[in-house]
């Protein structure tokens, strides 16, 4: 989640009010909205199966990308250059461990340098940091909302100060790329942008799948319009609207919702995630989605992506949409490094004897909510991994390779110097950190992964030593 400036946006705004009011009269912009499912190849579809790299089949690698403003995305950012700079061997061979990451799933901040690389590559892993990290991209954005050009489109009813923003980001940071473009050169890991439904509290995500309930073809919307989704904090930012497609194209209406719903067994994951997506069935009484900061559902970008039913038919146990039959043949070891840079507010109050304000209650609240909820969510996915893990292990022979889990998370909680983990975790959740705070936080990750035994122990196993008794 971001902390923006919210009195600083309203002031600025209030300056500007008289001329928003003269442009009322002739105001005639309106937001660029999602596209019907009418003629949508299948072939091309923004799909785990059409949108996963072509990298070996024994490895699952899965990095999660929390929120946190620019913290997250230069902390992110970090991540990805360390695994550059990490070499495992596979079948034989040297490679970087870059190059085997199979998904990353963000959120918020997160989304900025996942959407990023996965649009750019290699060219991006190297420009992000002064086209995006360097950069006071909260002036920015704030300069681009109350320009005369966006208020004059923000006063016509059918364009807000999101879609402001979301232009200003086609425009500069992804040169008008769309999902057509994104993880689609084979190379680059298969991108999930989260956002959060308003309406249903639940999280979503930028995949076909997700498109599928809203009769809506995912290819050519704008990676621009799915960041500022992940990223449109309530109040601050209007959510992003897509359109409910008339019409009932099959997509809409999987077996397995009819048959969660048909149990309502509140037990099951599935029963929830199909009573959200049921609320999509009917284009007339819901219209339109409205889609706020994927954080406020789960600010580690795993809970409802790459576990997601919506992701995977309805077989969570068996994480469908990411394994063919014949992937899951062949994986022998997945490796998952989730970044969870949550941080908290400051804490004047405490020497304080009347104690916190309205405000200061608030955010300390908040932090309470979000910091409980990213430590039950990254349980829920360890486990639901080892869950797959055991699934999968049950299936194979005697003598076959089993199925291995390293999952490591990245905290700023497991620093163990005071003044340190003090710095990182009291880092505002802003858009715009001086250049030292922004490299301090790019080179964090990796003596973090260098500490962190999960991913040490990966890296035991991928040495040509043991490349021939994985798991045995």
């Amino acid at each position: 989640m971001i902390n923006f400036p919210i009195f600083a946006l309203a002031r600025h705004l209030t300056r500007f009010a008289p001329l928003l009011l003269a442009l009322m009269v002739t105001a005639c912009a309106t937001r660029p909205y999602n596209a019907p499912l009418d003629h949508a190849d299948p072939a091309t579809a923004y799909t785990f199966f059409n949108r996963l790299p072509r990298n070996s089949p024994k490895l699952f690698v899965v990095l999660s990308f929390s929120g946190g403003g620019m913290r997250a995305a230069a902390f992110t950012q970090g991540v990805l250059e360390k695994l550059a700079s990490t070499r495992i061997w596979v079948d034989g061979e040297s490679h970087r461990l870059l190059d085997e990451v199979d998904v990353i799933t963000a959120v918020s901040g997160g989304s900025f340098t996942a959407a990023y690389y996965g649009l750019f590559g290699e060219r991006g892993l190297a420009d992000f940091a002064q086209e995006f990290l360097y950069r006071d991209i909260q002036g920015e954005m704030i300069a681009e909302i109350v320009s005369p050009a966006q208020l004059a489109k923000i006063a016509a009813p059918h364009f807000s100060r999101t879609d402001a923003v979301a232009d200003y980001l086609d425009r500069t940071l992804f040169k008008g790329k769309t999902f057509a473009d994104l993880s689609g050169d084979g190379r680059a890991p298969y991108i999930i942008l989260n956002a959060a439904d308003l309406n249903t509290g639940t999280t979503f995500s930028f995949t076909q799948m997700q498109f599928d309930y809203l009769c809506s073809d995912l290819t050519p919307f704008p990676v621009a319009r799915a960041v500022m989704a992940s990223a449109a904090v309530p109040i601050v930012f209007a959510p992003l609207v897509l359109r409910n497609q008339a019409g009932d194209c099959p997509q809409r209406h999987p077996d397995w919702v009819a048959q969660a719903l048909a149990e309502r067994n509140p037990a099951d994951r599935r029963f929830h995630a199909a009573t959200a997506l049921a609320s999509y069935a009917s284009p007339q009484a819901v219209p339109y989605v409205q889609l706020v900061d994927g954080g406020i559902v789960d600010n580690l970008g795993v809970r409802g992506s790459i576990m997601s039913e919506v992701s995977h038919h309805g077989r969570v146990i068996e994480m469908a949409g990411a394994f063919s039959a014949q992937a899951m043949a062949q994986v022998e070891h997945v490796l998952v490094i989730a970044s969870n840079t949550q941080a908290i507010s400051g804490r004047e109050w405490l020497r304080a004897e009347e104690g916190p304000g309205l405000l200061e209650t608030a955010e300390a609240l908040a932090d309470a909510t979000n910091n409980l909820l990213n430590a039950e969510t990254t349980l829920l996915a360890q486990k639901n991994f080892d869950m797959w893990a055991n699934f999968i292990n049950l299936g194979r022979c005697a003598d076959c390779p089993k199925v291995t889990i390293d999952f490591s998370v990245l905290s700023f909680d497991r620093l163990v110097d005071v003044a340190e983990r003090t710095r990182f975790s009291t880092t505002p959740s802003t858009f715009h950190l001086d250049r030292e705070t922004v490299d301090a936080l790019r080179t964090l990750p990796s003596s973090m992964l260098d500490d962190a035994p999960e991913f040490q122990t990966f890296l035991e196993r991928m040495k040509p030593s043991h490349q021939n008794n994985w798991s045995r």
